[in-house]
């Protein structure tokens, strides 16, 4: 979640996350936090990408 997102407000993002119980990490990022924050992105990423190769 970009917390400093102007595109869309970071309650939105949360609300959506949320109605879709997802897995979020909140980086103090505009709208682009792979470009900004590329660690945090792949660090939420990686992980999800095993658990779906290991069933």
């Amino acid at each position: 979640m970009a917390t400093r997102d102007r595109g869309i407000a970071p309650g939105l993002q949360r609300f959506q996350a949320k109605r879709a119980d997802s897995r979020t990490v909140e980086v103090a990022s505009s709208h682009l936090p792979l470009r900004s924050h590329p660690d945090a992105v792949t660090n939420l990423i990686r992980p999800a990408a095993r658990s779906l190769t290991e069933h």
